[in-house]
Order: C-alpha cells, then structure tokens, then sequence
C-alpha cells in the first residue's frame, strides 16, 4: 500500500488537528469549490495519507 486518504468536512480544521498530533504536510493545498485536490501528510510513524472535501475522482465522474 503506498496511501490512503480520508474525506473530511473541513480541511483546515483536520490540518490542525493532524499537525498538532505530530503529523507533517507534504504537499497539496485546498482549491476552489469543486477542484479536485489531496493534501498529503506524513504520521509520526511514516505512514503517508491525504485529506480532501470532495471525494477522489473515479473516472466516471
């Protein structure tokens, strides 16, 4: 497994909450209403995850 991702309700609320528990971003930002993105982060244990607010896009959207 290279990553997993979670949607969230509210990016920058979970930024917090996943910096303040020793998680690092690695890359990614919020875009505008309805752009596709992953914000990516590192665990303490060096497990690599991404968050976003709209879901992954599948191919059949």
């Amino acid at each position: 497994m290279h990553h997993f991702g979670f949607v969230v309700d509210d990016v920058e609320a979970v930024q917090g909450e996943i910096e303040a528990s020793g998680g690092n971003w690695l890359m990614g930002e919020a875009k505008d209403a309805g752009a596709f993105y992953e914000i990516k982060f590192r665990d303490p244990d060096g497990v690599i995850f991404d968050i976003n607010e709209g879901g992954w896009r599948t191919g059949e959207d």
